[in-house]
């Protein structure tokens, strides 16, 4: 663990120590702050592998240390966890026979299911992190395994951190419980090789997700007797608020996708790059010129759906991008402009524009965020960017405003 320093030196703040930096120099020299940091301040391969806000790889984890038939040395002790947190550990007439249980990671979109033929019970689990669950997400995954194993006796799981209602009859599990209950496991099994690791998970989940007493207690005095110093610190900070948010965008594009598509008008995802999620309609790919870019993604597509993040908002953006056709791009897009599509005009200069834009989420304090009202707001906001902005450019495709294959004698 790194060493807190007890002082500041002079030229942090100016060539003679103020006020300040005293207060900084008792809130760094405080047993309370230093306790604090300790609980901070260890080594986490999660933290470090970017774990603590990535839903995907909660469930990677989550999958493979609940299956008993993976070589973590735990057995069966986390799947019969998990089962009486759900109530499903005495379900049906047989007897639990942990090498036939299958875990099945994002099986049909569904985040989780475990497969109990012994006792031919079947739990579907919706993991969310930082998101909320989709509006009739819950309803089509339930159709979809009552489906699959019918007469089976079926557990609907719906994980999370919030107290958030779970719709169509899932129960809630939230996750300080299941969180408490791998504790006990890892502490009740130390030989076991994944222990360790299985209680720094816990350790990483409680300090970003689930309250802890002992560290809200600490946090408290910390405020109590420096606040002022602890306010001074939040204002300094420079550091991207949002990147958490466009991080759990990015982790659940497929779904973002789903969601926003509507009747003849799908959208997939596209390559992503750095702090852009992209997006695609799937069927422009047929028309002509929309796959001969470059210098842009792999798919080739010349005209994406992008969710960027700025420096204190998110948004939305249709662009058209570079490519091998500058002149039937030059030429569709001076067609949208003039069906009224799009005011924006396409140089000559075969560069990226951005035809259309919505902000999606911002925020005039970037340090105030309430995370899953920041995750809705951004999911509904594309839903809106695609039924009306994407909708229009789709529209004066199909309906012959901008004639596509006319222009194709551009090329």
């Amino acid at each position: 663990m790194h060493s807190i320093p007890t002082s500041l030196p002079a030229n942090v703040v100016g060539e003679a120590p103020s006020p300040m930096t005293d207060a900084l120099g008792d809130l760094l020299g405080s047993s309370d702050f230093q306790s604090l940091d300790a609980t901070f301040g260890l080594f986490c391969p999660f933290e470090a592998l970017g774990m603590v806000r990535a839903e995907i790889r909660h469930g990677n984890f989550l999958a493979y240390i609940i299956n008993p038939r993976r070589p973590h040395g735990l057995g069966s002790r986390v799947l019969h966890a998990f089962l009486d947190l759900v109530d499903a550990a005495s379900v049906g007439a047989g007897r639990l026979e942990p090498d036939t249980v299958d875990v099945r990671r994002e099986w049909r979109n569904i985040d989780l299911v475990v497969v109990i033929p012994s006792l031919r019970t079947v739990c579907a689990v919706e993991l969310k992190i930082d998101a909320s669950q989709g509006h009739d997400q819950l309803a089509r995954y339930r159709k979809v395994v009552e489906a699959e194993w019918p007469g089976w006796r079926h557990h609907f799981v719906f994980l999370t951190k919030n107290d958030e209602t779970a719709k169509d009859g899932w129960s809630e599990l939230r996750l300080a419980p299941l969180i408490a209950a791998l504790d006990r496991v890892a502490d009740a099994a130390p030989e076991a090789p994944a222990s360790p690791t299985l209680k720094q998970y816990c350790a990483m989940t409680r300090r970003h997700h689930v309250d802890d007493p002992a560290t809200i207690e600490l946090a408290r005095r910390l405020w109590a007797e420096h606040g002022q110093a602890l306010s001074f610190l939040m204002r300094q900070r420079r550091e991207q608020p949002l990147q958490f948010l466009i991080d759990a965008i990015s982790d659940r594009a497929d779904e973002l996708a789903e969601t926003a598509s509507l009747p003849g008008l799908r959208i997939v995802t596209d390559e992503h790059q750095d702090d852009i999620v992209r997006f695609a309609v799937e069927h422009w790919d047929a028309l002509p010129g929309f796959r001969d870019g470059i210098g842009w993604t792999a798919s080739g597509r010349v005209m994406l759906i992008e969710i960027k993040l700025r420096r204190d908002h998110i948004s939305a953006y249709i662009y058209t991008g570079p490519t091998t056709t500058p002149a039937l791009r030059d030429t569709l897009a001076s067609s949208l402009t003039a069906a009224g599509v799009t005011r924006k005009k396409v140089s000559a200069s075969n560069r990226h524009v951005a035809l259309a834009e919505m902000t999606l989420f911002e925020i005039e304090n970037p340090l105030d965020i309430d995370e899953d009202a920041a995750i809705d707001g951004v999911a509904a906001g594309f839903r809106a960017f695609v039924a009306d902005t994407v909708t229009r450019f789709n529209d004066a495709f199909r309906s012959g405003l901008v004639n596509i294959h006319m222009l194709a004698g551009s090329k």
